[in-house]
C-alpha cells in the first residue's frame, strides 16, 4: 500500500488531537470497534470524566472531523478524517516496545 500524503499541518493537528490521554483513549476505543460508542461507556461511568469529556475532548475531535459525536444522543463513532489519527495509534500500538513511554 501505497504511502497517504499528509501535509505537515494535518500532520501537527493529528499530533495536537492525541496530545491528551483522553483523546487517545477515544481514539483506540473507536479504533477497535465499528459501532458508534455512548459517551457514558467511554468514561466509563465516572462523572468526572464523562465532564471532560463532553467539554473538552470530544469537542476537540469532532471538530477536527476524527469522530462524529451527536450530542443529543451521546453518541460517538468515527469521523471523516479518523483514519489520520487511528493510523499514528496503530503505529503507537506496533512498536510500543521500541517507545520509551506508553502512549496508550
Amino acid at each position: 500500500m501505497m504511502p497517504q500524503e499528509v501535509s505537515s499541518g494535518s500532520f501537527d493537528d493529528c499530533l495536537r488531537a492525541l496530545g491528551h490521554e483522553r483523546r487517545r483513549e477515544v481514539v483506540t476505543t473507536l479504533t477497535d470497534i465499528d459501532s458508534p460508542i455512548s459517551v457514558g461507556a467511554l468514561a466509563g461511568g465516572d462523572e468526572q470524566r464523562r465532564l471532560a469529556l463532553i467539554h473538552n475532548h470530544l469537542p476537540m475531535l469532532a471538530n477536527g472531523g476524527y469522530i462524529d459525536w451527536d450530542r443529543d444522543a451521546g453518541r460517538v463513532r468515527r469521523g471523516p478524517r479518523f483514519d489520520e489519527v487511528a493510523t499514528l495509534i496503530d503505529l503507537f500500538r506496533t512498536h510500543g516496545d521500541d517507545l520509551p513511554w506508553s502512549v496508550v
